[in-house]
């Protein structure tokens, strides 16, 4: 059957995919929660945004009642142990209450998870950086949904430089809760419009987005891959406007927007991202 073997064959390794988990496992948290947020971390040139980011989004933006039916899920996407370790121990010390409550969650990756860098072939004309940089976030993204895809009944992929709007939670329920109701098939849906910032799917969809990312994780980078991958699984690519129909249909567009990306610094050196959300109010 599929799996991730034949696509990184270095995941032979049975120590490949043993994620570290840095935070207590705690009585009843293991019981599925109604949003789970997945928010990848990684190096950044003299400047980290994930503290902030922890801040709007268990603090500033969620109330204590809102925040029991959710979990939230830091990658530490890195295999520098020091960065790793010291990112943990700022996390546990600002954030303790959250974690003690088993609403947030810290993971790195092992180091036998990620490929040899140097023998990735060149796609789409990119630098060889960029094609460093995209291929380990499209398998970031890919982990942390495997990490997460049994903990909740919804999940949203997030970044580490973000502000939440001050209602967040309470909107996405709502707007999940609207669709079922009027038994609106969906496939992925947009609470932001940038790249993969706020993408939502049902849990139980994690399986097919994790399989295109390690199809194609050196291919494309990954918002890249929502089109094709709803394209293959939906549509009659001979009726080419029935499909573009049914893509708008299964893959609706929340607005406002509920983030807004505010970082400047890139996790790929040298980069500057200016990118704002123009439907975040």
């Amino acid at each position: 059957m599929p799996s991730a073997a034949p696509f990184l064959p270095h995941l032979a390794d049975p120590n490949s995919l043993r994620v570290k988990i840095h935070t207590p496992v705690i009585t009843g948290s293991q019981y599925p929660a109604t949003l789970v947020f997945g928010i990848p971390t990684a190096e950044r040139e003299g400047v980290s945004y994930v503290s902030d980011t922890l801040q709007s989004l268990l603090r500033e933006s969620a109330r204590v009642e809102d925040l029991l039916d959710c979990k939230f899920i830091v990658l530490l996407a890195s295999v520098d142990e020091q960065y790793v370790e010291s990112t943990y121990n700022q996390i546990k010390w600002k954030f303790s209450s959250e974690i003690e409550k088993g609403i947030l969650q810290v993971i790195s990756p092992n180091k036998a998870y990620y490929p040899d860098w140097s023998t990735l072939p060149i796609r789409i004309g990119d630098p060889i950086e960029r094609v460093h940089w995209r291929s380990k976030q499209s398998l970031d993204y890919a982990l942390l949904m495997e990490f997460a895809k049994t903990q909740g009944t919804f999940y949203v992929q997030l970044e580490d430089d973000i502000v939440a709007h001050n209602t967040y939670i309470s909107q996405i329920k709502k707007y999940a809760s609207k669709m079922e109701r009027k038994k609106q098939k969906w496939f992925v849906s947009d609470l932001s419009s940038l790249g993969f910032i706020g993408k939502m799917f049902h849990s139980y969809d994690l399986k097919y987005m994790i399989q295109f990312l390690v199809m194609f994780y050196n291919d494309l980078p990954a918002d890249w891959m929502i089109d094709p991958l709803i394209e293959s699984k939906f549509c009659n690519l001979e009726q080419k406007f029935q499909c573009k129909e049914t893509k708008n249909l299964l893959w609706p567009k929340h607005k406002p927007s509920l983030f807004q990306h505010r970082g400047t610094v890139s996790t790929l050196k040298g980069k500057v991202q200016n990118l704002k959300d123009p439907f975040f109010e």
